[in-house]
């Protein structure tokens, strides 16, 4: 499996915020590279900056080939993950990007909005656990590790399931 990869100079080019710059830069400086050296993306995900920075970065990680699969693969594991919720109607479904040409831009912001869309049900703890199965549902793809199959939400927070189809409490996600 090829390893993604992004550069500071690709980051930098595409506006990356204040802290992933400073913090590419020291970890080049300690890694002997430069603004073009390639920074593997499960670095960045193990970053301060952790899943949020490796999101975002995987849009401009290289190879285009092996990022678009497994953008669009880590996307279609998400929307997996909440098809309950939207089974049920408690969020909006992620938008469909039809275009046989669709890029892993695409499929990583359709994975953001999933995200999003399930953050505004679920409580923090949940929330906390949700971001925790994506980010070790990436790392798995970009170090090619065996992927176990995706378990809906409402496989670990039944819970949260039955108070919102109940109608729930004020917080949900204890």
């Amino acid at each position: 499996m090829t390893m993604l990869t992004v550069t500071r100079r690709a980051a930098i080019a595409h506006n990356a915020c204040r802290e992933s710059r400073d913090w590419s830069a020291v970890w080049l400086a300690d890694h002997g590279g430069d603004d073009d050296t390639p920074i593997p993306l499960a670095v960045v995900l193990d970053s301060p900056g952790g899943l949020d920075w490796a999101l975002w970065a995987l849009p401009r990680a290289e190879p285009v080939a092996d990022r678009d699969r497994i953008a669009r693969l880590f996307a279609c594991d998400c929307a997996e993950r909440v098809a309950t919720l939207v089974d049920y109607g408690w969020i909006s479904p992620p938008p469909v990007h039809a275009a046989p040409s669709a890029a892993a831009y695409d499929a990583v912001w359709a994975t953001w909005n999933a995200r999003c869309g399930a953050g505004a049900v679920l409580g923090a703890a949940a929330q906390a656990a949700e971001a925790a199965w994506q980010a070790d549902r990436l790392r798995l793809y970009l170090t090619g590790a065996e992927l176990p199959p995706v378990e809906p939400i409402s496989t670990y927070s039944g819970k949260l399931v039955f108070n919102l189809k109940e109608g729930g409490n004020d917080n949900p996600g204890i």
